[in-house]
């Protein structure tokens, strides 16, 4: 049987703005003073990045900085009963989760 689709290599990435106002009034005054473009503190970070779907399982590299492993196992203990997960990679730089 033939696949009729395939991903390979899907990635998500979110920027943040590390300079948002905490309150009403910090808001007002910012606006007042419209800030230039560089004066924006924005960090990027990719939530999910080369994920692969396969014939029968789908590989996810998660970033332990964004999701710890604490989390990370409790997302896999939801699916144990429907599917086989393997956790793999350093803890530290890169976790690879595989469900088949």
């Amino acid at each position: 049987m033939t696949t009729a689709i395939q991903f390979k290599q899907v990635s998500k990435k979110f920027t943040l703005n590390q300079n948002r106002p905490q309150s009403w009034q910090e808001m007002l005054l910012r606006l007042s003073k419209r800030p230039q473009r560089a004066e924006l503190e924005k960090r990027n970070f990719w939530v999910l990045k080369d994920i692969s779907f396969e014939k029968d399982s789908v590989l996810i590299p998660i970033n332990p900085e964004i999701y710890p492993l604490d989390v990370i196992y409790t997302s896999a203990y939801v699916f144990i009963d429907r599917a086989y997960v393997i956790i793999d990679g350093n803890p530290k730089k890169e976790v690879i989760v595989k469900w088949f």
